[in-house]
Order: C-alpha cells, then sequence, then structure tokens
C-alpha cells in the first residue's frame, strides 16, 4: 500500500515539472503514460507467457547408441545435455536474464547471444552477467541398457 501511494506522489510530481516546463501538456503526458503503461504490460506478458510454454513443454526421449554421443556439450530443442565420463546433466536452454535460447559453447562455457552472459557447463553457474541465476536443471534419466535419455521438463 505504502509504495503504490509513493509512486503515485511520485508520478504526480512529475507530472507537474513536464507540465510546468512546457515540455509536455497533460494530454501528451497522459499518452505517454499510457503507451509505457501498454509495454510494460506486453512485456510482463511475454515474460509470462514464455515461462509457462516452457513449463508445459512435453517429455522428450532420445535414443543414444552405445559410444556414438560423446562427452561434452549438446544442444536441443528445449535443453542442453552435458555429458563428462559417466555422468548426464540437462539444463534449461533459456537463460535466466531475459529467456533468450542458449546454442553457444565456447571452450566449455555456455553463451547467451542476446546479452553476453556465460554459464559453466558442468554447474550451469553464471560465469559472467548480465545473467544473475543459475541455469534451471531438469530432471532426467538415462537407461544404460536401452540408450534413452527421457528428460522432463
Amino acid at each position: 500500500m505504502f509504495r503504490s501511494c509513493y509512486f503515485l506522489l511520485v508520478l504526480d510530481h512529475l507530472f507537474l515539472i513536464v507540465t510546468n516546463s512546457g515540455f509536455l501538456n497533460r494530454r501528451s503526458f497522459l499518452k505517454l503514460l499510457l503507451v509505457a503503461g501498454t509495454g510494460l504490460i506486453l512485456a510482463l506478458w511475454y515474460k509470462l507467457t514464455m515461462k509457462n510454454r516452457i513449463l508445459n513443454s512435453k517429455q522428450v526421449t532420445i535414443r543414444i547408441e552405445q559410444g556414438k554421443l560423446g562427452k561434452g556439450i549438446h544442444f536441443y530443442d528445449n535443453f542442453i545435455l552435458f555429458i563428462q565420463g559417466e555422468q548426464a546433466i540437462t539444463f534449461s536452454n533459456r537463460c535466466t536474464h531475459a529467456g533468450c535460447i542458449i546454442n553457444h559453447e565456447i571452450a566449455g562455457e555456455l553463451v547467451c547471444q542476446c546479452h553476453g552472459s556465460k554459464f559453466d557447463a558442468a554447474t550451469g553457474r553464471v560465469l559472467r552477467g548480465p545473467a544473475i541465476m543459475p541455469l534451471k536443471k531438469i530432471p532426467h534419466s538415462f537407461d544404460l541398457k536401452t540408450g534413452e535419455l527421457v528428460v522432463k521438463p
């Protein structure tokens, strides 16, 4: 409650400064406010629907022939697979900064092409911002006998 009152007070003060300076009249200020509010709502809507799209994506099963999938990083539509020795780790391929798709690797680092965030391929930990959260680990199972990797986003 206090924050919203403070916001309205700041908005009112900003309006007085802008209109008294002759820069904008009341109508132009309200149009500017409407455009900015619409942009904010659209940005939030995109963020929420993208998150739901990722959460609602279906389980993926990949058949891997023994010896065919080597060590290292492998990119798929909805996830990144990192294999080191007998261990496999799956991460979301969405950057935690702005939700861009990560599909690039340099020297064991996962690189987001949008804003340059870098993540450690083995742990998902942030190596360089602007992202501050690590990549989300995705549960998976691997059957050595059948060679099936099941990823459950």
